[in-house]
């Protein structure tokens, strides 16, 4: 079974599922089954708020156990609990030589693995052969046959952004490709920075992103309007940032996804028609598996 996961540092996707990055550790088993693994006499809630951005992935478990709930929330639409799993993941395009053997050892770690989600038992096989792609390039793979000429993929998530030069034979322009240290991250902090100055707060992650998708809940008027007001800044930054990096959206058709794309889409006061919009939050994730597909049934 061919399983992508997009291994986000806000979020973890799947083709089917999306959670947050955030584990926490438990040593005694919880009171709750929702969202928690079993893995090696510990227990593990995932799916809440990532405590800070990582900058190796590798470093401690937490991507492992994020991978193996992955797994899961894959298996339980197939109501199946044991399985032989094909990882499909990505890593930002600059860093690949030099992060993509780490990974793959991280992932590979142990072939046979047993552990517990949401109170059922899973025993799955994962094989040695982890297919690893560029991050941002796959979102965008399955479409490159209809794109005509040049264009630029922005893939704007929690930490970082992939910005992505395509040639007109849909091959990247590795000199051009940039990995910034900029995302949803940042609109988070420069909201909670104007919080700090106006009210002498701040505002949880969650809430902030309650108001960044337009959720139903109650807060302060004025708040919420300091919130659209600090978006709006970090999406104008954003395009600011696209020009610094030669991506001239205004006559190049430019491609924007991850949950970054949301924010230019909904709350961007400029609205280039160049640019277009991938919705799909879960794109990286079905891009890997259908490389990966289209790998293996040429073999």
């Amino acid at each position: 079974m061919i399983i992508g996961i997009d291994h986000g540092y806000g979020f973890t996707k799947t083709s089917n599922s999306i959670f947050a990055s955030g584990v926490a550790i438990f040593k005694e088993q919880p009171p709750v089954t929702a969202n928690i693994v079993q893995y090696n006499n510990m227990y593990y809630q995932i799916g809440v708020a990532p405590d800070g951005l990582t900058t190796d992935k590798t470093a401690n478990e937490d991507y492992y156990i994020l991978t193996l709930a992955a797994i899961a929330e894959e298996l339980k639409r197939c109501n199946i609990v044991s399985a032989h799993i094909i990882l499909a993941v990505g890593i930002p395009l600059t860093r690949y030589g030099a992060e993509k053997e780490d990974f793959i050892n991280y992932l590979s770690r142990n072939d046979t693995v047993s552990f517990g989600y949401e109170d059922k038992q899973y025993t799955i096989r994962i094989d040695p052969q982890i297919y690893v792609y560029p991050q941002g390039y796959a979102a965008i793979a399955p479409q490159l046959n209809k794109i005509k000429g040049t264009c630029y993929l922005a893939d704007i998530g929690t930490g970082t952004t992939e910005i992505l030069p395509i040639s007109g034979d849909h091959k990247i322009d590795l000199k051009r490709a940039y990995t910034i240290q900029w995302g949803v991250s940042n609109c988070i902090s420069m909201i909670n920075e104007e919080m700090s100055r106006e009210y002498q707060c701040e505002l949880s992650t969650d809430q902030i992103i309650d108001i960044m998708l337009d959720r139903d809940i109650v807060i302060a008027e004025p708040v919420k309007k300091l919130v659209v007001e600090q978006i709006r800044e970090w999406c104008a930054a954003t395009f600011v940032l696209f020009h610094t990096k030669k991506v001239n959206y205004e006559i190049t058709q430019t491609f924007c996804f991850g949950g970054g794309s949301g924010l230019l889409k909904r709350f961007s006061n400029d609205q280039p028609d160049m640019i277009t919009y991938i919705d799909d939050i879960k794109a990286n994730a079905k891009g890997y598996e259908l490389l990966t597909k289209a790998i293996i049934s040429k073999k």
